[in-house]
This record gives C-alpha cells, sequence and structure tokens, in this order.
C-alpha cells in the first residue's frame, strides 16, 4: 500500500488510497478484481508508514487475513469468468497467481462462442 494516506482524525484509511490500491491490483492481476472495505466498528493503531508486501505467490486468504488484521480491511476478491465477475469463495488457498491464470483461461472459453 504505497502512497496510503492516514486520516488522523479517524485512524482509517483515506478511501482514495484504497481506490487506488484497488486500482493498482486490478491492473497487475486484469483478471481478478479486489474491493476494499473498511471495518468501521474496528479501530486499529495503524502504522505511520503502512507497507502491504504480498507477492504472486500469496493466497488469497494470506492478502485478505493481513489486509484485515493490519489495515481494519474486509476484502471481496472477484475472478473473471466467462463474461461475468465472481466472487471467490472456494478456492481462496490458490496463489494470486494462479487465480489469475485460470480466469484467463476461461475467459478464453468465451471468444470461442
Amino acid at each position: 500500500m504505497n502512497n496510503v494516506v492516514e486520516n488522523s482524525q479517524t485512524g482509517f484509511f483515506d478511501c482514495t488510497a484504497d481506490r487506488e490500491f484497488e486500482r493498482q491490483f486490478n491492473t497487475i492481476f486484469p483478471y481478478l478484481r479486489l474491493f476494499l472495505r473498511k471495518v468501521s466498528y474496528q479501530k486499529l493503531d495503524l502504522p505511520t508508514n503502512p507497507t502491504l508486501i504480498f507477492t504472486e505467490n500469496s493466497t488469497i486468504k494470506e492478502l485478505s487475513d493481513k489486509l484485515l488484521v493490519e489495515y481494519g480491511r474486509e476484502v471481496i476478491f472477484q475472478r473473471y469468468t466467462i463474461n461475468t465477475w465472481l466472487t471467490i469463495t472456494q478456492s481462496i488457498h490458490w496463489t494470486l497467481k494462479n487465480q489469475n491464470k485460470e480466469a484467463s483461461k476461461l475467459s478464453c472459453l468465451n471468444r470461442d462462442f
């Protein structure tokens, strides 16, 4: 979460920073979408310089847990599948790379119809 701004009044990240993180994630993984939602009932002591480290080998579960615990954000992940976006629930232990690759394969099926 480079360039993420903390709102000192609420203790939560600025919404524009959340949207920018979503945009960057969605650019890196074009067949995946990520939506962040602030956990309003939870006020965390956020670091002054927040940094979120994850790789393409991180799983959906790992990234989701990290965003919740360290940044107070619930995450919804979606994967593109044959002309529609589906929320990822069953394959949360797959890596981001694998999720994106499988979605890419399925999107090719749509072109064949």
